[in-house]
């Protein structure tokens, strides 16, 4: 009896998959023996071993998809690949199932709980103690620029992802980059980029006409605009230096 795949495949995310097996896996024995052990399939039986590696692994996630045994695959993957976990969600990461994939500290638990059930303003009071509390600014309840620098890169990312994945990637650091960038955005502290970034901040509608929203004004609903949340003035303190630290804030948290 076949298994089932539960998590939402599409061919873009497939075709990350593949591209991942072919780095990993790129001489034929190392694939036979990760099929085998994922899956307990020898490869021959589900593929002409000797078309080249790309198309091999193209023919083994299709058959693997339709057989029920992608999940499977892709869990094995992960499991003794750990180092690619987060590489692996990069694309299309919303379709992918996160308890599976990430091992969450717990200080994550609560706020994926929140996200899931789409209470985005207690998310984003949640994102900001946690982003807090591991630079030890609890009791400021807001970061300096030494404090964002610090922050380890799988923090970020998971931080984002989680957003990205429960929003469907509508929120979350990474778009609000995008959207920075898009526009011409840089970090260069040049008059010119200060209306850049105000600019950015008219867009997402974190301000209008010049005049910053508080946290009461903001929008905690997918209605919201692309890159609405997590609200960055809930960790960084409006002022002379928002350009400063908000363009620090984005690249770090936001180049997942």
């Amino acid at each position: 009896m076949n298994d089932k795949n539960s998590y939402r495949w599409t061919q873009s995310n497939k075709k990350e998959f593949r591209e991942s097996i072919c780095q990993v896996y790129f001489r034929l024995g190392e694939l036979r023996r990760f099929v085998s052990d994922a899956i307990d399939y020898n490869l021959d039986t589900i593929t002409n071993v000797n078309l080249a590696i790309n198309d091999i692994a193209f023919e083994l996630v299709e058959w693997s998809a339709a057989k029920g045994y992608l999940d499977r695959l892709f869990d094995y993957f992960i499991e003794e690949n750990p180092e690619l976990k987060l590489k692996a969600l990069k694309s299309d990461s919303h379709v992918y199932r996160l308890e599976t994939v990430i091992s969450f500290k717990s200080e994550f638990k609560h706020l994926e709980t929140l996200l899931q059930r789409h209470d985005w303003k207690k998310a984003d009071e949640e994102t900001a103690r946690i982003i807090c509390k591991i630079s030890n600014r609890e009791k400021e309840g807001n970061l300096s620029g030494s404090d964002i620098l610090n922050f380890s890169d799988q923090i970020t990312k998971t931080i984002g992802i989680l957003w990205e994945v429960y929003s469907e990637q509508k929120f979350g650091y990474k778009a609000q980059l995008e959207i920075y960038q898009h526009m011409g955005g840089t970090k260069d502290l040049t008059e010119e980029n200060r209306k850049n970034w105000q600019k950015f901040l008219d867009i997402i509608e974190w301000s209008k006409n010049g005049k910053r929203y508080n946290h009461q004004e903001i929008q905690f609903s997918l209605s919201a605009p692309k890159g609405h949340l997590p609200y960055m003035g809930s960790v960084i303190l409006d002022g002379q230096y928002a350009l400063k630290f908000g363009t620090r804030f984005l690249y770090k948290f936001g180049q997942t």
